[in-house]
């Protein structure tokens, strides 16, 4: 009896166990529209493979009917200060379905950065362009080639495989009979999109997961009878004359409380690496290009527009919730090695390195390094000088720039002094260079005297401004400073107001009426004086017909009349010619005599 006893008791409690336990996994947990527990509504199947279970994803991404996100601000890439993003990645807007329009512009990327005949149809030159908008909306050959698209004039995949979004038709060439096009030219074909015997319908692609986070490399397992997507994008890699040293699909840390899945951390790493990461959120693919430290953001294209967009690692887009990455790894670049060149310019002074070593310059230089290395050059500017940008295959004023070298390429670096010019007089333009000027117009001044901004001409790193009530006397240095929300910041240099100076007379001897032409420094923009001068101070004011000073060098030029011979002035003597600007007084250092009758 008693053993009878212990036998309900341990029933009741392991019955008691049972329910609790079923009563929170049914409380945490969500049947989605597939009959499958799952926190993702696209999960449409699960079983189990080598142990582990394994979910089926559909992703039937297509553009909303009304779209409204906010286009980003990318801020500009400096890995020290935690943000990265990856230039030459084009955005593609929606073209027959989300996932391969993604991969378009992930091997677009490659395309364009030492992978070439990605793309080889003849728009650009046979480079992947930076949009497709060339072959119009929702066209893009990359994703999903089409008769007449491009150059094509033979069925593609939209003519073989698409009825119309949502269709779960047998595709067009089963039903009408004609011979299936060869899979070769986009993404489309190789990740099975749109594909009936695949079980695709129209827009939609597929992809398998391991449900604890694991990553899931290069899924085969129902070849030839389904397609993963992954996979996929490793076979069109593989059809361009190129290999994957890996590619998975995984879900991200903490989704439906998985311990293994990727992070933050993992998607920085690739991006840093040079590789753009497929970004997976409820029902639709995109591609993320870039990252911030600061709200651990994603900077990414999204299928819907030419335009940045961001969102929160882990956080949802559009509504949508992020679930996971798709994530490729291209094999090194064909082996070999490119030259990497560097141009300095600018009127400032500075170096430029690279890690690896091999570049070291502050002038121009080069250096060899083998195809797939990953160059970061830093720009680093001498004292009492600025760096103030790249051009060519680095773009934006961030000190530091990171090159995938697998071509030859150049680079230029701009160095600058913090004022254009250094010495000046009425109208001279001054250009201060630097950062952190806000976009909100402040003053300038120079000497204590506020110089004149025009209209478009302060910007954060760049203030354009004239000089027109110079700080006197003359011939000193005076400090200039930018003043922004009342702080003044004194720049590291000064402005010198120089009077004017005369190069020797190109004529010195002349006859009435003839012109003629006199050059120099610094005359200023306001028209002043020219005049003769005899032994005895006596002047005689001469007719200036023209007088210009260049704003941003000083160099300047005027014309005078030569005067009449007269009694007080007659012919034959020599005079000084005498210039008197707004500011100072240039004395000729030849005489100048009047020709004609003597008196």
């Amino acid at each position: 009896m008693k053993q009878k006893l212990i036998r309900l008791y341990t029933f009741f409690i392991l019955s008691l166990l049972c329910l609790i336990c079923f009563t929170s996994v049914s409380a945490a947990a969500t049947v989605n529209q597939y009959g499958i527990v799952s926190d993702n509504p696209y999960v449409i199947d699960r079983f189990m493979h080598e142990g582990n279970w394994v979910d089926q994803v559909i992703v039937p991404g297509r553009p909303p009917p009304i779209y409204r996100a906010r286009a980003a601000i990318i801020p500009e890439p400096q890995k020290t200060a935690g943000t990265n993003t990856l230039t030459n990645v084009p955005a593609f807007d929606w073209s027959y379905g989300c996932s391969a329009t993604a991969a378009a512009m992930i091997f677009g990327y490659y395309d364009n950065t030492g992978y070439p005949d990605i793309y080889t149809g003849p728009t650009n030159d046979g480079n992947m362009p930076m949009t497709n908008e060339a072959w119009g909306q929702g066209e893009c050959p990359l994703s999903a080639t089409r008769q007449e698209i491009d150059g094509r004039t033979t069925r593609g995949h939209v003519d073989d495989y698409w009825v119309g979004y949502g269709s779960t038709a047998p595709d067009p060439f089963i039903t009408h009979g004609w011979v299936e096009h060869t899979k070769s030219e986009c993404t489309g074909d190789f990740m099975g999109t749109n594909q009936s015997q695949y079980d695709n319908f129209d827009g939609s692609t597929t992809f398998f997961l391991y449900t604890d986070g694991s990553p899931t490399y290069d899924f085969t397992l129902y070849e030839p009878d389904k397609r993963d997507g992954c996979h996929g994008m490793r076979l069109f890699l593989e059809s361009r004359g190129y290999t994957a040293s890996s590619n998975y699909s995984q879900y991200i840390l903490g989704y439906s409380s998985n311990i293994r899945g990727f992070t933050f951390e993992d998607y920085k790493q690739e991006i840093d690496a040079g590789r753009p990461v497929m970004i997976q959120v409820a029902g639709h693919s995109m591609v993320g290009y870039g990252y911030n430290d600061t709200g651990t953001l994603v900077y990414l294209h999204d299928t819907w527009d030419y335009k940045p967009h961001e969102m929160t690692w882990g956080g949802n887009y559009e509504g949508m919730q992020h679930w996971g990455v798709t994530v490729l790894v291209p094999s090194t670049a064909p082996p070999g090695t490119s030259t990497l060149r560097v141009t300095i310019s600018g009127n400032g002074v500075g170096t430029v390195i690279s890690s690896p070593s091999g570049i070291d310059c502050g002038t121009d230089c080069s250096g060899v390094f083998e195809h797939g290395t990953l160059v970061t050059l830093t720009a680093q500017p001498d004292a009492h000088y600025l760096f103030t940008g790249w051009s060519g295959a680095c773009a934006g004023t961030n000190p530091e720039c990171v090159i995938i070298v697998n071509e030859d390429q150049a680079v230029n670096a701009t160095f600058e002094k913090p004022l254009s010019v250094n010495e000046g007089s009425i109208g001279t333009v001054l250009t201060i260079n630097g950062t952190g000027f806000g976009t909100r117009k402040g003053k300038v001044l120079a000497g204590g005297i506020a110089a004149k901004i025009a209209k478009g001409d302060w910007t954060d790193t760049r203030i354009t401004c004239t000089i027109t009530k110079p700080p006197l006397p003359a011939e000193m240095a005076y400090p200039v400073a930018v003043v922004v929300n009342n702080v003044s910041r004194h720049l590291d240099d000064t402005f010198t107001v120089r009077n004017p100076v005369l190069d020797d007379l190109l004529v010195s001897r002349g006859r009435f009426p003839d012109v003629l032409t006199v050059t120099g420094k610094f005359f200023g923009s306001k028209k002043g004086k020219v005049y003769l001068e005899d032994l005895y101070g006596k002047k005689k004011n001469l007719k200036v017909t023209f007088w210009e000073m260049i704003p941003s060098t000083g160099i300047s030029t005027l014309m005078f009349r030569v005067p009449r011979p007269s009694k007080k002035f007659p012919a034959g003597n020599p005079y000084v010619l005498k210039v008197a600007g707004k500011i100072g007084t240039a004395i000729a250092n030849t005489g100048f005599v009047i020709e004609g009758p003597l008196p």
